[in-house]
């Protein structure tokens, strides 16, 4: 059965360590004492809150049942081949904050996370606050690991009605792309966006609870004939929407904002590179051939990594920024967001840019909690380092 939420306070994790991404810099130390906010659980003899719409190519892969998400929590299929071994909840949306329609606003421990469509998605949190706040809401709940992350995105990547040409790719190289989400418009690489933000949204968006509306929020730019729409498939490469292999729906899995998982890898030299560089370079998603030791190739390569085309972004898994420093550096945030393009965002997309507890977040990061009904004590932590 799954818990009830165990409402204690929590104290943040001192870690000294301090951030630098291109312009970010400097950390601050801080002591906060929190006390989860209770969220409420279905009880075992309601259904599973929120019926997702099965895309119609879809093939649906038998899930466990008698798991009982929370609301706007979605059921995950486990993948042993990235490391979960459980089938597990996770947060339909990104995390917003309760009772609060704008999450764009300064860190406040009193503030609490629920995921919910209405609102813009909490960011200005470092990965610990964030994983705080996941954590408050009770046990078995935490911060979406690296692993989850991964099972996610694999389940996402076999489902036909996510690819361009609606088909799925297991076996051939393909030049069909996988839809991205609330991505720059402006430019392929995002310049414009971060130059200018009145180009472009400005902010995260809010979500929809239809599913069927892939392209909520968007308004038509002064740089293109019209906004984006679903084709006769219900695809665009913009569409938020992300459909799961047993017929749930996850929005913003890749673009309108990134966000922080629990993986922590400190040293610059343990994240892949290619041919042993150790730099500040972007890399293919499926590009990196050495260091591999600590990272190896599931924690962020798809499915079929040897299969697909090399060039940029070619088939719009997203790209990969290891970033060259220690310490300061090594915590996996996945996705990309909405002031990169279409060369930089995707389900894989990862970067490598802050710490921890970095102070200085300028790179539009939010979170998405997950809930893991097995855990009756502590939820799993299947970060490398923390």
């Amino acid at each position: 059965m799954p818990y009830q939420p165990n409402a204690k306070g929590l104290i943040i994790f001192f870690m000294l360590v301090s951030a630098s991404v291109s312009s970010c810099k400097g950390f601050q130390f801080f002591e906060v004492t929190k006390t989860p906010t209770s969220i409420p659980l279905p009880t075992a003899t309601e259904p599973p809150t929120a019926t997702m719409t099965l895309a119609p190519t879809a093939t649906r892969t038998p899930t466990n049942r008698d798991i009982i998400c929370p609301p706007n929590f979605i059921i995950v299929p486990a993948n042993p081949a990235v490391g979960t071994y459980q089938d597990f909840c996770v947060a339909k949306y990104e995390m917003k904050i309760q009772g609060q329609e704008n999450g764009d606003v300064p860190y406040d421990p009193a503030y609490a996370a629920e995921s919910r469509a209405s609102g813009t998605p909490w960011k200005n949190l470092n990965m610990q606050q964030a994983r705080d706040e996941c954590q408050a809401l009770g046990r078995g709940y935490d911060l979406i690991s690296n692993e989850e992350w991964m099972t996610i995105a694999r389940n996402i990547e076999s489902v036909a009605t996510n690819w361009s040409d609606n088909q799925a790719h297991d076996f051939e190289e393909t030049t069909a792309v996988l839809n991205i989400g609330h991505t720059c418009r402006k430019g392929i690489l995002g310049r414009d966006c971060r130059l200018d933000q009145t180009a472009y949204s400005g902010t995260g968006l809010p979500a929809s609870t239809n599913d069927a509306e892939g392209c909520y929020g968007y308004v038509k730019g002064d740089y293109e004939s019209s906004a984006p729409t679903l084709n006769a498939n219900g695809w665009n490469l913009f569409r938020r929407t992300f459909f799961l292999s047993n017929g749930e729906c996850i929005w913003d899995f890749a673009g309108n904002l990134w966000e922080w998982t629990t993986l922590y890898v400190p040293r610059a030299a343990d994240r892949p590179r290619l041919n042993g560089v150790v730099d500040d370079d972007w890399l293919e998603i499926n590009e990196p051939n050495s260091n591999m030791d600590v990272m190896t190739e599931r924690f962020f390569k798809s499915s079929q990594y040897t299969l697909v085309p090399t060039a940029i972004n070619a088939n719009r898994f997203g790209r990969y920024h290891p970033c060259p420093n220690d310490t300061t550096q090594g915590v996996a945030m996945r996705g990309g967001n909405y002031m990169h393009g279409a060369y930089n965002n995707g389900i894989y997309a990862l970067g490598m840019g802050y710490a921890p507890n970095s102070s200085d977040i300028i790179c539009e990061v939010g979170f998405r909690a997950v809930y893991r009904p097995q855990e009756e004590t502590k939820a799993t932590d299947y970060g490398l380092f923390e």
